[in-house]
């Protein structure tokens, strides 16, 4: 699967040795942050933190700016609606006015360079294997792992379908955006017909080699968490609650401390 763009990328960074199960959590965490932080300031900073992760995990520049430049139609439509009214009226919109439109431009970058950053330096079995360290049912560390393997190795019988059709004649060349879309069309049927003969056999060689939703397996990657994981789930924990106080404000963080520490007792 040589040809296919696999999120993981090799190297051996600060952040590829990390323990899977802290990276998960952090992951978590990042999807509460998006819930409990305030304001687009706080989405910014974690923007910051995001491109920080990506430079420390050696990521690919260009591969990143691909996919943010998929989410640029949306931003550019949201930061229009909101400042549709101010423009209208012949006035540039405040920052205040446009803070909506701002914390959902940053919540998407956020969420695209720490994610990326966090999965791109696991395999797929570590990410199943932190998903068993954490607890998780077998049934969706199972499901995750194939998953990944499914999309990988149906991704790369569409190339090999593709170049079939070139050589019968069907126009896949995105200088003629026509054409492509029409070749694009007669790649649908054979690419399901495809994966879903893939999807079974997958799935019935790995029941023959005992991998099953229904069998719980050993976590294969020894436990390592050290101090690195530490500082990792620390700072994402020390994020998570400041915007929680920043939110609530300190009477109504100290309700949630309170509920928090009865639950835990």
């Amino acid at each position: 699967m040589g040809r296919v763009p696999t999120l993981y990328h090799e190297h051996d960074t600060i952040l590829h040795r990390r323990d899977p199960r802290a990276k998960l959590f952090v992951f978590a965490l990042l999807v509460a942050f998006l819930y409990i932080a305030p304001t687009w300031q706080w989405m910014a900073a974690l923007t910051g933190i995001g491109l920080c992760m990506a430079l420390v995990a050696r990521l690919s520049w260009k591969w990143v700016a691909g996919l943010w430049l998929l989410q640029v139609p949306n931003i550019l439509s949201i930061t229009a609606f909101a400042a549709s009214d101010q423009l209208l009226a012949g006035q540039l919109p405040s920052l205040s006015e446009l803070g909506f439109a701002l914390n959902i431009v940053f919540a998407w970058a956020a969420a695209l360079f720490v994610s990326v950053s966090l999965f791109s330096t696991m395999r797929t079995n570590e990410i199943a294997d932190g998903l068993r360290g954490l607890g998780v049912p077998e049934v969706i560390c199972f499901t995750v792992e194939y998953t990944f393997l499914l999309i990988y190795a149906s991704l790369n019988d569409i190339f090999d379908i593709a170049d079939a059709m070139r050589l019968k004649g069907v126009e896949m060349r995105r200088r003629r955006p026509i054409a492509f879309l029409v070749g694009i069309w007669r790649l649908f049927v054979p690419v399901v017909i495809t994966i879903v003969r893939r999807a079974n056999t997958m799935m019935a060689v790995l029941q023959m080699r005992g991998f099953a939703a229904a069998t719980r397996r050993d976590r294969e990657i020894p436990s390592k968490l050290d101090v690195g994981d530490a500082i990792l789930v620390g700072g994402g924990l020390v994020l998570v609650c400041g915007a929680l106080i920043a939110r609530f404000g300190v009477t109504e963080w100290q309700v949630v401390r309170t509920v928090f520490k009865a639950a835990l007792s």
